[in-house]
């Protein structure tokens, strides 16, 4: 059975046929419409400049990439909400389970979305 608890996921939304501002206005909407579907949503942002080194407090905001912290109970309907919104549009997903196990899954369509979201369902029962 899967528990209550809540799982980190990236979301990287990577459609080659985007420019940069189109990519980031999708990113932008898709993180105003998931805000109700999980437990905190953010752009991802990135704290390294392009020499590696650590910049203190400044960060540079990542292109076309979310954070979300998604209660497993919700998963299923979150990313079947991704699949609505995203149509075709390739999609990467990666993040931690609760025991620490690290994952990534892939998709181009909304069904290999749909597969992935099942596979990711799978994941968690095993926890």
């Amino acid at each position: 059975m899967i528990n209550e608890s809540t799982i980190k996921l990236k979301i990287s939304l990577t459609d080659p046929e985007l420019d940069e501002e189109e990519l980031d206005e999708l990113t932008r909407y898709v993180l105003r419409d998931i805000k109700d579907l999980v437990e905190d949503a953010s752009m991802a942002e990135d704290e390294e400049t392009l020499d590696g080194v650590h910049r203190g407090g400044l960060a540079t905001t990542l292109l076309g990439v979310l954070n979300a912290e998604v209660s497993i109970a919700n998963l299923k309907k979150f990313l079947g909400f991704l699949g609505e919104r995203l149509g075709n549009k390739p999609i990467k997903i990666s993040g931690k389970k609760p025991d620490g196990t690290e994952f990534s899954l892939e998709a181009s369509s909304r069904e290999e979305l749909q597969q992935a979201a099942q596979e990711l369902i799978d994941l968690m029962k095993k926890i």
